[in-house]
């Protein structure tokens, strides 16, 4: 239903009326104040959407997730939107598939539970996540021009604590694949000497991990050379 109102709305804003007379339209013989009345059973599933997009930061519409992850804007429209779910849907088909095929799924198993189970999967409530009392935050506020690899280890420990993580975020720089999703949720970091065999090393596996995902992740690397990077472990 959502898709055929935007559909039949002309431009990209869609309002109260606009909803509200498109389900006028399909279902003549409903009360409008049953279902979208304050005291309508379904505001609170109404409440509980809006406080859930508000909670993932999406401020562009519409959006759909599936197994809570965005699907691509660009397929979302009446043309496309049920191939692009049924593309997702084959794909976490195959992961399925493999699960049966290693043995680590069977009849047994309650499939939304195995799934859920996954190390990539955020349960929807997590409270060490979610939690404003104990939670943790990187601060960006801080603003520094230079580099990691252009500073001594005394000239980054005397900054503070904001302007380290904006040194940090200088000294970022990422790697994905060409055809990738818009939004990415997953980004691997890495930090090392990629002027060693042992950094190039680690940068060359992280580009194969890369390559054979789904292309739903990014590479950040950091360059820490050998020296910076003893010296701030034994701080």
């Amino acid at each position: 239903m959502k898709s055929k109102v935007y559909a039949n709305v002309e431009g990209d804003d869609i309002t109260v009326d606009d909803v509200t007379q498109h389900f006028k339209k399909r279902y003549p013989s409903i009360d409008l104040e049953d279902i979208f009345g304050e005291d309508s059973d379904y505001d609170v599933g109404r409440m509980l959407a809006q406080d859930f997009i508000e909670k993932a930061g999406i401020n562009s519409y519409p959006q759909a997730l599936m197994n809570g992850v965005l699907l691509p804007e660009k397929h979302l429209n009446v043309d496309e939107f049920e191939e692009v779910v049924l593309m997702e849907i084959m794909r976490t088909t195959q992961s399925l598939q493999r699960a049966v095929y290693k043995g680590e799924l069977d009849d047994r198993h309650d499939v939304v539970d195995w799934l859920m189970s996954l190390p990539n999967i955020m349960p929807r409530l997590n409270e060490r996540i979610l939690s404003t009392k104990t939670s943790t935050y990187i601060d960006f506020t801080g603003v520094n021009h230079s580099e990691l690899s252009h500073l001594t280890v005394e000239a980054f420990l005397n900054l503070k604590a904001p302007e380290m993580t904006a040194t940090l975020a200088n000294s970022c720089h990422y790697i994905a694949t060409k055809n990738e999703p818009f939004v990415r949720p997953l980004t691997t970091w890495i930090v090392g000497d990629y002027d060693t065999l042992e950094g190039r090393a680690l940068l060359l596996e992280a580009v194969k991990y890369l390559l054979a995902g789904c292309g739903e992740e990014m590479l950040c690397m950091m360059l820490c050379e050998l020296e910076f990077k003893t010296s701030c472990v034994g701080t």
